[in-house]
């Protein structure tokens, strides 16, 4: 077996044992999650229904009981619908709506 050949494997086993080092290291952090900082984020929880949640920042789990103020739930769909720009894809009617029901269901939701 050539040289080049045999340090490109021992160097691909010691990548392996480090990065399965980091995944044990990863989960112990995300099992013992004190759940401390939250963001807001659309969760899906039936098929293409979002509903905003708060979502803790470190294990990405939703904190069950916490609810996003109306605010933060009108921001997390104007981001949505605004796709990064300036304008948004949808009526500020219709954000409105979407904001009161706290959830917005794409077959069912009649957007323009």
């Amino acid at each position: 077996m050539k040289e080049k050949t045999k340090k490109d494997l021992k160097r691909l086993k010691e990548i392996q044992a480090e990065s399965f080092k980091l995944f044990i290291e990863k989960k112990e952090i995300e099992d013992n999650c004190l759940h401390l900082d939250s963001k807001v984020a659309l969760v899906e929880t039936f098929a293409y229904e979002f509903t905003p949640k708060k979502v803790c920042v470190v294990c990405n789990k939703v904190i069950r009981d916490a609810e996003p103020t109306e605010e933060e739930v009108r921001k997390v769909f104007y981001d949505f619908f605004s796709e990064g720009e300036e304008e948004l894809s949808i009526s500020e009617e219709k954000l409105s709506e979407i904001v009161a029901q706290r959830g917005y269901n794409f077959p069912s939701v009649n957007i323009k």
